[in-house]
């Protein structure tokens, strides 16, 4: 109905097959957090990489994505072993890989099994201190950043900064935590009243939807892409002795190449 009469939607949702010819998808995606910490792995000079993911549909995405990334990156994939998402599947899974000299280990898990999964690879010798962990935005939590197996571990989410400030505001209104997708509701009529600004008629337009200059949110800066996907400038972040997340590399503040 809405394409018939060409209005444009944001639609929230993480089903890409929705997305373009008009819909654009205000979300969260895991290839993108994938994407963003496999090329600042490279950039650190990790070079060998497995992966352990679960038999599930988000796992056969960031599946799909850490080969995409790792090979464009020029890097070398030795291994992928998926499992069933069950604490048994945990240790073979585990014993398959370990012994294949990497120096980067995937692990889009998150949760209790993500926290089992740090002790079983330390008492296969898969010692963090030796190889690099990699997450996806699984790993934001605090009890997996207090799992000391998992310290050095890297993982890449939209800056926190500005979500710390909505929190604390959303909680002094409603008495209650947002749920993390509260941000893109926020981010979503903040951007229909900037654009509202425009001339009738030019104001929601596709082309001023996906202006490539994006726009700044509480998640931190975005734009939509020709196909109606969300671009965003993502952070990684530590995991620290300490338990308390560090960032090792800030998320972008501008779309612009340098230079410009």
């Amino acid at each position: 109905i809405a394409r018939a009469r060409n209005v444009p939607i944001i639609a929230f949702s993480t089903d890409r097959t929705v997305a373009g010819d008009g819909v654009f998808l205000l979300s969260f995606l895991p290839e993108q957090e994938v994407s963003r910490v496999i090329s600042y792995a490279a950039s650190q000079g990790k070079n060998k990489f497995v992966a352990l993911v679960p038999s599930t549909p988000y796992g056969q995405r960031v599946e799909e994505a850490f080969r995409n990334s790792v090979m464009q990156m020029g890097r070398e994939v030795l291994s992928v072993q998926t499992y069933e998402p069950n604490a048994q599947a945990l240790e073979p899974a585990v014993k398959a890989v370990a012994k294949l000299g990497f120096d980067t280990i995937f692990l889009p898990e998150g949760g209790v099994m993500l926290r089992s999964l740090g002790p079983i690879l330390t008492v296969n010798g898969v010692d963090a201190r030796k190889v690099k962990f990699l997450g996806t935005g699984l790993w934001d939590d605090p009890a997996t950043a207090r799992e000391v197996s998992l310290a050095g571990g890297w993982y890449a989410l939209p800056p926190q900064e500005q979500r710390a400030n909505f929190i604390t505001r959303y909680q002094q209104l409603y008495s209650s935590k947002p749920p993390k997708i509260a941000s893109l509701a926020y981010d979503a009529i903040a951007l229909s009243a900037t654009l509202s600004s425009g001339r009738p008629g030019q104001r929601y337009t596709r082309s001023t939807i996906a202006d490539p200059n994006g726009f700044a949110g509480i998640d931190g800066i975005f734009r939509f892409r020709s196909d109606g996907m969300t671009e965003r400038g993502l952070a990684v972040y530590e995991i620290t002795q300490a338990g308390q997340p560090s960032v090792v590399s800030p998320a972008a503040n501008t779309f612009q190449s340098p230079g410009f």
